[in-house]
């Protein structure tokens, strides 16, 4: 059993042919950087976890003030018809659109501040813009799925630890050298490099 979940990670992220770009089949803005050493990869996690409490908070906002997800993401987010997605992440006001004056349930400025930069912090952490509610369903089912993923990781490094040293004769990975030696070639098209 521990070996089929091993097997069944690998058998999913083998290379497939280029259906599409690949632009667009890369998530992390920070390439193989995001997990070039387990501290690396605990941050990461962290701003996963950081991306889906902010996601949690916008459904929250969402019901509250019976609007869509994907407009008030907008609000949030510097965000035009003619935007790129990379400039998504940029500029904008601190404090977000002035729409958000008319929103309840932020109970400070600061509050607001802070939910405005926590979405400038997902978009620089993801490539997925935000401009409605597919999007913003999308963003919340990566994030989601790179939590699973780290969790995983750990688990199949934990639990394999005694064959991953044999094979490597001797030699203890980290969970970062695991994920690199290990599993490198066939993920690395999902990580962007810096040019």
């Amino acid at each position: 059993m521990k070996f089929f979940i091993y097997s069944r990670i690998l058998n999913i992220l083998k290379p497939k042919p280029k259906i599409i770009s690949q632009s667009h089949t890369q998530l992390f803005s920070e390439g193989w950087e995001a997990v070039s050493s387990n501290e690396k990869l605990h941050i990461s996690l962290q701003k996963a976890r950081q991306g889906l409490e902010w996601v949690i908070k916008v459904e929250d906002l969402s019901v509250l003030n019976k609007i869509p997800k994907g407009k008030l993401s907008r609000m949030l987010l510097p965000f035009k018809e003619d935007t790129d997605a990379k400039d998504q992440s940029k500029g904008g006001g601190n404090k977000g659109s002035p729409e958000l004056d008319n929103i309840q349930g932020f109970e400070s400025m600061d509050e607001r501040i802070q939910l405005v930069q926590s979405a400038m912090n997902v978009r620089k952490f993801l490539r997925i813009k935000v401009a409605d509610c597919a999007d913003f369903e999308f963003l919340k089912d990566n994030l989601l799925l790179i939590i699973a993923f780290f969790q995983n990781l750990q688990c199949i490094f934990d639990q394999n630890q005694t064959k991953i040293v044999e094979k490597n004769n001797g030699r203890v990975l980290t969970l970062s050298e695991f994920l690199r030696e290990e599993l490198g070639q066939p993920i690395a098209h999902k990580f962007r490099v810096h040019a």
